[in-house]
C-alpha cells in the first residue's frame, strides 16, 4: 500500500473519533498520527537516512546556532575541505566566514568571503551583504558603502534588500556624510520608504527613521527631524528603542532656535551652546550641560 493510500485510510479511520473530541483541524492531527504510526513501524528511520556530506553540514550549523563560532569555523572548514563538490559548498563557506566575524576575525572573514564571491551563485546577495556588514565593523565604511549600494542597485528582489539599503545609509552616517544619508532615506520610490509604507511597523524601518532624524538634525533641518520621529509618539516601543526615540526627540528640541515651535516644556538651546551629539558622548555632554 502507498503512503498517500495509507493516509486517507489513516483519516477515514481516525475521522470520528477526531470528530468526538471537537479537533478543529482533523487532517493536522492526522498527519501526527500518521508519524507516530510509521516510527512505531520502524519505517521512518530509512525515509530520512541523512548523507555523510549531510549530516556534517547539520553539525556545523548545530555548533554556529549555539553560538560555538570557533568550533562552527573548524566544523564548516572540515566539511569545504572533505566536499568540495557539495551544493551546499557556498552556504558552508558563508557560515565558517561569519564564524569568523563573530570571533572578531574581520580580516579572516573578508578573505573568505573575497576568495569565494565568483562561486556564490544564487547566494551573491548574501556574499555582498556580509562583505558590507564585515567592513562596517572592521571600520572601513566606504567600503561597506560600495558593497551595499551594490547589493540594492544588482539584487532588488532579495530578503536583504531593505536591511542593505538601511546599511549602506548607516556607512554614509559613519563617514559624516549626512546630505547621503537624506537622500538614500528620503527617495519616495526609494527601498526605505517603499518598505515604511508598506510595513511601518518593521524594525528596520524604526531604525531608518532613527537615522533619517538624524541626518536632518545634522543638516539642522529641525522641523523636518522631530516629524520623522512623530509616527511612533504613540506606539508601544521596547525600553531600548523608547530609550533611543526619546533621547533623539530631546535633542532635536534643545538644539532649535527659540521660537521655532518648541514644546511647551522643552527651553530652547540658549545661543552659543552646541547642541549634544549621539551616543555616550551627547549623553555626557547633557550632564555637563546642567552643571551651574
Amino acid at each position: 500500500m502507498g503512503f498517500g493510500a495509507l493516509a486517507v485510510l489513516s483519516y477515514f479511520t481516525f475521522r470520528p473519533c477526531l470528530s468526538m473530541f471537537k479537533i478543529k483541524k482533523p487532517m493536522a492531527s492526522c498527519r501526527r498520527w500518521i508519524s507516530i504510526w510509521l516510527l512505531m513501524l520502524g519505517v521512518s528511520t530509512p525515509l530520512f537516512a541523512a548523507t555523510p556530506d549531510e549530516r556534517a553540514f547539520s553539525d556545523a550549523a548545530k555548533a554556529f546556532q549555539d553560538t560555538f563560532y570557533a568550533r562552527a569555523e573548524h566544523a564548516f572548514a572540515t566539511f569545504v575541505e572533505q566536499f568540495p563538490n557539495s551544493p551546499r559548498l557556498p552556504e558552508a563557506v558563508l557560515f565558517e566566514a561569519e564564524s569568523r566575524l563573530m570571533q572578531n576575525d574581520y580580516g579572516g572573514a573578508l578573505e573568505l568571503l573575497t576568495a569565494n564571491q565568483a562561486r556564490a551563485g544564487s547566494m551573491a546577495p548574501e556574499y555582498l551583504f556580509w562583505i558590507g556588514e564585515t567592513c562596517l565593523r572592521k571600520g572601513d565604511p566606504q567600503r561597506a558603502r560600495d558593497a551595499f549600494a551594490q547589493l540594492v542597485k544588482n539584487y532588488p528582489g532579495s530578503p536583504r534588500y531593505l536591511e542593505a539599503a538601511l546599511k549602506e545609509a548607516v556607512a554614509a552616517g559613519k563617514m559624516q556624510d549626512w546630505p547621503a544619508v537624506r537622500d538614500l532615506l528620503r527617495q519616495p520610490n526609494g527601498p526605505f520608504q517603499v518598505a515604511a509604507r508598506e510595513d511601518p511597523g518593521s524594525e528596520l524601518v524604526f531604525r531608518g527613521h532613527l537615522l533619517l532624524a538624524e541626518a536632518q538634525l545634522a543638516g539642522h533641518e529641525y522641523a523636518d527631524a522631530e516629524a520623522s520621529l512623530r509616527p511612533f509618539e504613540k506606539r508601544l516601543l521596547n525600553p531600548t528603542n523608547a530609550w533611543d526615540w526619546q533621547y533623539l526627540l530631546c535633542r532635536i528640541q534643545l538644539c532649535r532656535p527659540a521660537g521655532a515651535g518648541l514644546a511647551k516644556h522643552v527651553q530652547p538651546a540658549r545661543d552659543g551652546r552646541q547642541c549634544p551629539g549621539p551616543g555616550p558622548a551627547g549623553r555626557k555632554h547633557r550632564l555637563q550641560s546642567r552643571r551651574p
